[in-house]
């Protein structure tokens, strides 16, 4: 019974390791210049694992300030690929759009709009897919949602 236990902890602790995603400053990927990292859907600065440390915390429904999930410290809502202000219903209130690897300003997918393009784990600068405009690195899973939380916490939204 105890090796059994023993084997479930080290699955169960494997899969946490593999949870973690880091976040570097360019396409150099060095762990000493981790920016942050996500885990479990917490934003949490540098390579810290505590999770009371968090900036901002992501699930499917939004972004929240800290490490909370409740109503009171939502800063941005997510409905169909699209981040709301706050807790709003209102199109006036699209802050930002996620559309094909690219991220608009506002409620747009015109070109002028664009701010980022994600892809293969590189986010670009709006101005091109270049190794030279990668603004940011990212080494592991990201959903939406925890990648808006990224550009958050490191001020680039």
């Amino acid at each position: 019974m105890i090796r059994y236990f023993l084997f479930l902890l080290c699955v169960f602790s494997f899969e946490m390791a593999d949870a973690q995603t880091y976040v570097y400053p360019d396409r150099d990927i060095m762990f000493s210049d981790v920016i942050c990292n996500v885990s479990g859907g917490h934003v949490i600065p540098g390579t810290s694992v505590m999770w009371n440390e968090a900036l901002v915390t992501c699930d499917e429904r939004g972004v929240y300030e800290g490490f909370s999930t409740s109503t009171f410290d939502v800063l941005f809502r997510f409905e169909n690929n699209q981040l709301y202000l706050g807790e709003s219903i209102f199109s006036s209130d699209i802050m930002y759009t996620f559309n094909n690897g690219i991220i608009y300003r506002g409620d747009s997918t015109f070109p002028l709009d664009k701010l980022y393009t994600f892809k293969e784990g590189y986010v670009y600068s709006a101005d091109g897919e270049s190794v030279f405009d990668v603004v940011l690195a990212i080494d592991g899973p990201i959903t939406i949602v925890e990648l808006f939380g990224v550009l958050l916490a490191t001020e680039m939204l």
